[in-house]
């Protein structure tokens, strides 16, 4: 099995607020968008610890780390993302936090599989002003032969490689 487990950079600073209110329309959950527009498209925010606020700062893009509705709106943000992987390759969402998954008897076709969804996520994030944290982004392969496997993988121009022998692939 090779995985990929996918950090999205800021994920919850650069959403894309436009885009968040078009994903609400595509879900048909505008009722609850609308409950949540104030933290869509509230202009100033504040944070407040030990009954002390801090100063009231713009925000052009994203929602508030730490708000109540923003989990809630991140994953209807995020929800296309899904659809447009590959249906060969298993996936599961957590935050903004994303692992794709290939079982196959071949390490060759699992990453041509993977190397299908990476790119589909990548065209993805790009689309949706996102970006993968390559620092932060991990490939592992999972095997029980004792051959050795050579998996190569590549994020926007970033190539990885590995073998069987040394599974943590980063960018």
């Amino acid at each position: 099995m090779l995985a990929v487990f996918v950090d999205l950079f800021k994920a919850f600073d650069r959403v894309w607020k436009e885009g968040l209110l078009l994903s609400c329309f595509k879900l048909m959950c505008l009722k609850s968008c609308t409950n949540g527009s104030r933290a869509i498209y509230s202009t100033e925010q504040q944070v407040k610890l030990d009954n002390t606020l801090s100063q009231q700062m713009k925000m052009r893009e994203g929602v508030s780390q730490g708000g109540v509705v923003s989990p809630t709106l991140f994953l209807v943000y995020i929800n296309g993302l899904v659809p447009s992987l590959p249906r060969c390759v298993s996936n599961t969402l957590h935050a903004d936090d994303l692992a794709i998954w290939s079982s196959e008897t071949s390490a060759g076709t699992a990453t041509f599989r993977i190397q299908t969804a990476i790119n589909k996520v990548a065209e993805w994030t790009d689309k949706w002003a996102l970006s993968i944290n390559k620092t932060k982004t991990v490939a592992v392969l999972f095997s029980l032969s004792t051959s050795k496997e050579r998996i190569k993988l590549t994020q926007h121009g970033h190539h990885t490689s590995t073998t069987s022998g040394n599974n943590n692939i980063s960018w």
